[in-house]
């Protein structure tokens, strides 16, 4: 049971960490790749969400960008 609830409570806060992070746009080059990258500020994220997509995926065409996609898809990259 303890183990349980440890293993529990260290996915919750590696999710919180995570949800932390992608307030920021976060991106992987590409699929095969293992960098993560962050692109723009909070602030920049929220106004100019769509725009920083954009260059994202104009600059790297096989990018994924972690915010579009679900949490438990996101865990294996952090």
């Amino acid at each position: 049971m303890e183990i349980v609830c440890g293993n529990l409570v260290n996915e919750w806060i590696k999710d919180r960490e995570i949800k932390k992070a992608l307030k920021k746009i976060i991106f992987v080059e590409s699929v095969d790749e293992t960098t993560v990258f962050e692109q723009g500020t909070i602030a920049q994220a929220k106004q100019h969400g769509d725009k920083i997509r954009r260059d994202i995926l104009r600059d790297y065409p096989k990018a994924v960008i972690l915010n579009d996609l679900p949490i438990e898809e996101v865990r294996s990259y952090f």
